[in-house]
């Protein structure tokens, strides 16, 4: 019979992985190579959701957030609005009350001129964390493109030819 080791053993050499791919994401990210970001972000998602079951499940749910958070951004930078915003409510279901989560919500849904919306999750942030210069500067763009959006006239039909 095999025993299981006892709880909260974590596996050192999972966590440098983790951290390894992650780092290399952000590198390729840096460099604007978007795809490849995209790629160790998968394999350090993949590495941190390989963890054994009696390894402690809050530093699973802070390395997926952590990671997930930036594959969202690389998403983003990449134009792949959809997405990112599929990431950025997995960041918020893994972590509510972490502000960069909600404001990779709103980044993506700009993106797909969901504009009000994006407004609710940058104010949902906001709430976690006030303060947010980041957030705070963001909520103020959004808040410019909507006004620009209602100020704007609506296209009037095309006119048909009489014959």
């Amino acid at each position: 019979i095999a025993i299981p080791p006892p709880p909260n053993v974590v596996h050192p050499n999972r966590s440098q992985a983790v951290q390894k791919t992650k780092e290399e994401g952000n590198n390729a990210y840096k460099q604007k190579n978007w795809l490849q970001a995209i790629n160790f972000y998968n394999m350090s998602a993949n590495i941190a959701a390989s963890r054994n079951p009696w390894e402690p499940s809050a530093l699973v749910r802070d390395e997926m957030a952590i990671v997930v958070c930036n594959r969202s951004a690389a998403f983003a930078a990449a134009e792949d609005y959809v997405s990112a915003l599929v990431d950025a409510d997995v960041v918020i279901q893994l972590k509510r009350p972490w502000s960069k989560g909600h404001f990779r919500k709103a980044k993506a849904l700009v993106g797909l001129q969901r504009f009000e919306e994006a407004r609710d999750a940058v104010m949902l942030g906001l709430q976690f964390e006030p303060d947010s210069a980041e957030m705070l500067s963001f909520k103020k763009e959004i808040e410019d493109q909507i006004e620009a959006q209602t100020r704007s006239p609506k296209s009037a039909p095309l006119a048909t030819p009489s014959a």
